[in-house]
């Protein structure tokens, strides 16, 4: 069985059988495990899209994100340079997922996070620590 449900108003749900790509609902027998995956792309700042997803176990990175139709929405060159995460850390298309995993597909960093602190020490300068912090 392999479902959808949309986790905020503006992620399309993809719960009907003809919406789902045909290698995933071939031939599955219904005693199947599933397990239930998370994919999330931030457009943009503050713009998530957010598909949870119904999967059979043994289900890839790449067969959820074509299952969850967030990889459809971009054109061919957005989609080349995001990458995919898995719990915050860089995943293969290929990886193996399992249940409760949060499958991301992550934007380029605009700026490097050590360039991003020396320009705000330049701007802040050296800020006192509070107690307790």
């Amino acid at each position: 069985m392999v479902s959808a449900e949309p986790a905020l108003a503006h992620a399309a749900p993809m719960d009907r059988p003809s919406d789902l790509p045909s290698d995933l609902t071939t031939d599955l027998p219904t005693d199947l495990p599933t397990l239930t995956v998370t994919v999330v792309h931030a457009a943009a700042p503050h713009r998530i899209d957010c598909v949870t997803l119904t999967l059979p176990a043994g289900t890839t990175a790449r067969d959820a994100l074509r299952v969850s139709g967030l990889g459809d929405r971009l054109d061919a060159e957005a989609l080349d340079t995001l990458s995919l995460g898995l719990g915050g850390r860089a995943c293969e298309p290929g990886a193996v997922l399992r249940d409760g995993d949060r499958l991301e597909l992550l934007r380029p960093l605009q700026v490097d996070p050590k360039e991003a602190r020396r320009q705000r020490y330049r701007r802040d300068g050296l800020r006192k620590r509070r107690r307790g912090a």
